[in-house]
């Protein structure tokens, strides 16, 4: 179970290969990244709950491996794009004979890319909320606790050595050669995967069997609840101030994604550099899951909560503060003078359909990398701790 799960996320780690290959292609480019983060978002999620409810009526091993077919097909389709782009970039020496093309490859890679990710989120769903429990179940010695616990340091730990194996492989290798591992990888990963799948569905019978819920019990349950009441029925509850208000946590959190990658390797820093801080901060994160049971035990829940609340937001602040350091490259005074709210959308539109491709970015040595980026990177890397 353990190296399913691993194999699970492992994929959609692969997005940080994606997404440092498009911030070479679109550096200076940040508003395309993030609308294409956004976009990733809305698309999890409209058609994760749409996915999800067709797999509860479908059989468990076909509904899991045709989530891992889609996943990585879909990741290895963009990784080939992604080549042929950088192919395209490194072999037309006048970029205006491109004519736009490279855009067009990119965006097809980006459609996959976010194809990937929705049927990786499908596939962690299916294994960590049914296959696991079922399993569970199925086992007089294991406990779903300690399994999920075996899985999140699995998860932890994988999000640790990957990044930076991924920063080595983009230093050290050729774009092409990196997006021609990921396909291999995939592959050959798909192809182990789907064969341990098979091979617990095969000898766990109580995965072949469903809880049947009779029809007309699921018309009337939906006939008796409207979206009105069912908001009623959430704000009636006690827990509904904690969740909300964990919902509004995600408002303060800084993350590594791509926006943030774009951000650092504009100011120099290499793959390798971000990579490595990508790894510092799941391994704050380890820290944090393991000082959790301790705090919790000698000094309780609340305060616990409130001491990682604490240092999560100081962390973040500090990430926010570096944008007004006296080396930051953010002009605040001239973007205000010179922001128009009229022209702002068709800008936006404008770098969307034809960004500005580029592979030519110089990485500085530690000693010349800007205070504020440091700042931000180190407020990012502690907060995971919180």
């Amino acid at each position: 179970m353990g190296l399913h799960h691993r194999h699970v996320h492992t994929p959609n780690r692969w997005n940080n290969v994606f997404g440092k290959c498009r911030i070479n292609l679109i550096v200076f480019n940040s508003r395309y990244i993030a609308t294409q983060q956004l976009a990733d978002s809305i698309i999890k999620l409209i058609f994760t709950p749409i996915i999800g409810k067709i797999l509860d009526k479908t059989n468990r091993n076909k509904g899991i491996q045709i989530a891992l077919l889609i996943n990585n097909f879909c990741v290895s389709i963009s990784a080939l794009v992604f080549a042929y782009c950088f192919h395209l970039l490194e072999t037309t020496p006048d970029k205006k004979e491109l004519q736009g093309h490279e855009n067009i490859f990119l965006l097809i890679a980006l459609i996959f890319s976010s194809m990937a990710k929705v049927a990786s989120e499908i596939e962690r769903m299916a294994f960590t909320k049914d296959w696991i429990v079922v399993l569970v179940q199925s086992s007089e010695n294991s406990r779903l606790s300690a399994q999920n616990s075996i899985m999140n340091v699995l998860d932890q730990v994988s999000a640790a050595l990957l990044p930076l194996f991924t920063g080595i492989l983009l230093d050290t290798f050729s774009r092409i050669v990196c997006c021609v591992f990921v396909i291999v990888y995939n592959i050959s990963s798909w192809i182990i995967e789907s064969r341990i799948l098979h091979t617990v569905y095969r000898d766990t019978p109580a995965l072949k069997r469903r809880k049947s819920v009779d029809s007309e019990e699921i018309v009337e349950a939906q006939g008796n609840v409207s979206w009105i009441r069912s908001f009623k029925l959430y704000f009636n509850q006690k827990a509904w101030r904690p969740a909300f208000a964990l919902a509004m946590l995600y408002f303060t959190v800084l993350s590594f994604d791509n926006l943030a990658i774009s951000y650092g390797a504009k100011q120099g820093l290499s793959a390798t550099a971000l990579g490595t801080f990508m790894t510092a901060g799941s391994i704050c994160g380890l820290l944090g899951n393991v000082s959790y049971t301790y705090f919790e035990r000698c000094m309780g829940l609340l305060l616990t909560a409130l001491i990682g609340f604490f240092l999560q937001n100081a962390c973040a602040m500090t990430a926010g503060y570096s944008q007004v350091f006296f080396d930051s490259p953010l002009n605040i005074t001239g973007y205000a003078e010179n922001f128009e709210l009229k022209s702002w959308p068709s800008r936006i539109i404008s770098e969307i359909q034809s960004p500005s491709t580029r592979s030519d970015i110089i990485a500085l040595p530690a000693s010349q990398w800007p205070l504020s980026i440091i700042l931000f990177f180190v407020g990012i890397t502690f907060a995971r701790y919180g």
